[in-house]
């Protein structure tokens, strides 16, 4: 029984020691490609938030975001350099997870702006185009209403002078 009690328990640190490699979280490739897709994601996520930009939405905590995701994939770009592809792959997972529906958000905001802009734009450009036209026409209505006005009492002012 001592005999069987010592073959299995050396069966079960042979198998451990054997299987340990096989578990190891990340091979240098699992390592390579998940930096590159962080790095793809990263770049993707910062032409989005740019576009928002350009359009005028507010990106303050987007950029946010995108720093902190920068400063993981530096970590993971680090740890590559170093051979630690364990580490690597962690921090290109963790850039990745943070930029999850990042460019929705960022689309999402630049839609908005866009609509905002084009509300501006009718209520700036067509609004004041349109009170300008108002008070043109105005203007001219009042200036025959005036005119009119004054022929009136230019005449009745002229038939009393020629009846005196």
């Amino acid at each position: 029984m001592k005999t069987a009690f010592i073959i299995v328990a050396c069966v079960c640190v042979l198998f451990a020691l054997v299987s340990t490699p096989l578990c190891s979280a990340s091979t240098e490739a699992d390592a390579r490609s998940a930096v590159f897709d962080a790095k793809e994601r990263v770049t993707s996520c910062y032409i989005a938030a740019a576009e928002a930009d350009r359009v005028g939405a507010n990106v303050t905590d987007l950029i946010s975001t995108l720093d902190t995701a920068g400063i993981l994939l530096s970590g993971a770009d680090l740890s590559f350099q170093k051979g630690d592809y364990d580490s690597a792959y962690n921090f290109a997972v963790q850039s990745k997870a943070l930029l999850d529906g990042f460019e929705a958000q960022a689309n999402s905001r630049k839609d908005s702006a866009e609509h905002d802009n084009s509300v501006d734009f009718w209520v700036n450009m067509v609004g004041s185009s349109v009170g300008t036209v108002g008070v043109v026409v105005g203007a001219v209505a009042v200036w025959f209403w005036l005119s009119k006005r004054y022929r009136q009492t230019g005449q009745a002012v002229e038939n009393e002078s020629q009846r005196v």
